[in-house]
């Protein structure tokens, strides 16, 4: 479609559409900033183990070492903003800034904890949208 410009697409979700974000986000290359809220970053924060997500592959995952930190690491850096409030929290904070990746680019990511519960509050969402124009117009490197 000529209408998109192919080089400024971005992803925002909530909830079960921040797990899709993310997802989307991370495998997409066509993808250039992800914003997801509170879908839970950590297995354990929220239902990963339903059926309709991982089920009962969750606990190999788990046993295998992996986690959401090795599709940001094959996401290579992207612009990430994570929106928290009860189901992602401080632990998810700690978990992002944690990841080796955007130890170098930590411009690249941001954690908006609003700790006020799963609904993001206006400010909130608006700082996501703003850290997808942010990146979006950013002149490419």
């Amino acid at each position: 479609d000529d209408r998109v410009d192919s080089e400024k697409i971005g992803i925002m979700g909530h909830s079960l559409g921040g797990k899709i974000a993310f997802y989307t986000g991370c495998l997409d290359e066509r993808i250039k900033v992800i914003v997801a809220s509170d879908f839970g970053i950590l297995f354990d924060q929220t239902n990963w183990q339903d059926v309709w997500y991982w089920g009962d592959k969750l606990q190999k995952i788990k046993n295998n070492n992996l986690s959401h930190k090795d599709l940001l690491e094959y996401a290579n850096c992207k612009p990430f903003c994570l929106i928290a409030g009860l189901y992602d929290n401080d632990d998810s904070k700690d978990f992002l800034y944690s990841i080796n990746d955007y130890k170098n680019c930590s411009d690249r990511l941001l954690v908006i904890n609003h700790k006020t519960g799963h609904n993001p509050p206006l400010y909130a969402r608006e700082e996501g949208y703003n850290f997808i124009k942010h990146w979006l117009l950013k002149e490419k490197n």
